[in-house]
């Protein structure tokens, strides 16, 4: 891999009226517009963009909620302003046309946007997320997100005393193992207050969010009006190590019963979150990207 290199960054207001944090790695190949997770940033792509190697044009945002953009109230949150913030992203970047994706929600913002705007949308790029997340027995949204994402929610109303303290909490989960894509994404994540550190999502972004994916039931409709390729990239494993990938046998079924035929590449010995914020994982997304960009152009 080359050297981990801080994105061309800077904040564009879009029509939408958000500010939004968006970078850029320069590149001669085609543009790659991504849109990242649910308590994620830009940088959560900074590691395939090293990857890369200039092979490819990438932008990266900071969803609104998120890292540096616009934080707005409760009841502005959802797929469909998301994706209308990518959309306005492109408009102000002159982007027409690019292979769009996202990691984890940022695929389902991804997909939206292929369906709201088909023809700026070369191709489609769903990473480990994009098919509609089912867990047997959970009652409603927001105990599916205790179970599944309890201490990634937790930390966005802890106060830590320094970096340290919040990458030493970041690493005693078994997401991803410490290396500096991650040591870099997490630094970017933090965000010096009053009352101390803390992590830039807003938690009412995030869960306003996550009740849209769980409770929306249209992410299989949205699937089936996306008309460009599509990509799928799924880590072996899935937000923890003892659990199944979120883009398991069932999910890639679905995912074919709506769209029909599509790449796929699994990463080996990767979680949810080390498929992009780990060296191999890293590398292995951008060959899938790389090759997906020649195949759509």
């Amino acid at each position: 891999m080359t050297e981990l290199l801080p994105p061309i960054a800077d904040v564009i207001e879009t029509a939408t009226g958000q500010r939004l944090m968006v970078g850029e790695w320069p590149g001669d190949g085609p543009t790659f517009v991504f849109a990242p997770g649910l308590t994620s940033t830009h940088r959560n792509i900074a590691g395939v963009a090293a990857a890369a190697d200039g092979a490819l044009r990438i932008i990266a945002i900071d969803l609104r909620g998120r890292g540096c953009s616009s934080k707005p109230p409760a009841g502005h949150y959802g797929m469909e302003r998301h994706a209308d913030d990518v959309i306005g992203v492109m408009d102000a970047l002159g982007i027409q046309r690019a292979i769009v994706g996202g990691h984890s929600m940022g695929a389902y913002v991804a997909t939206t946007v292929a369906v709201k705007a088909p023809q700026r949308v070369t191709g489609l790029a769903l990473i480990d997320g994009g098919v509609r997340l089912e867990v047997q027995g959970a009652p409603d949204a927001d105990v599916l997100l205790n179970l599944l994402l309890g201490p990634l929610m937790e930390r966005l109303e802890t106060i830590y005393s320094s970096p340290e303290e919040y990458k030493k909490a970041w690493y005693s989960q078994p997401y991803v193992k410490p290396n500096p894509i991650a040591d870099q994404y997490l630094l970017y994540d933090l965000g010096l207050t009053r009352e101390g550190y803390r992590a830039k999502c807003s938690y009412t972004a995030a869960l306003e969010d996550w009740r849209d994916l769980i409770n929306n039931p249209s992410t299989i409709k949205r699937l089936r009006e996306v008309r460009c390729p599509v990509l799928a990239v799924g880590a072996e494993r899935g937000i923890t190590p003892d659990q199944p990938s979120i883009l398991g046998d069932v999910h890639l079924e679905k995912l074919r019963e709506a769209i029909g035929s599509f790449d796929f590449v699994r990463v080996p010995d990767t979680t949810h979150h080390s498929v992009t914020l780990s060296p191999h994982g890293a590398k292995a997304v951008s060959d899938a990207l790389c090759a997906f960009a020649k195949r759509t152009g």
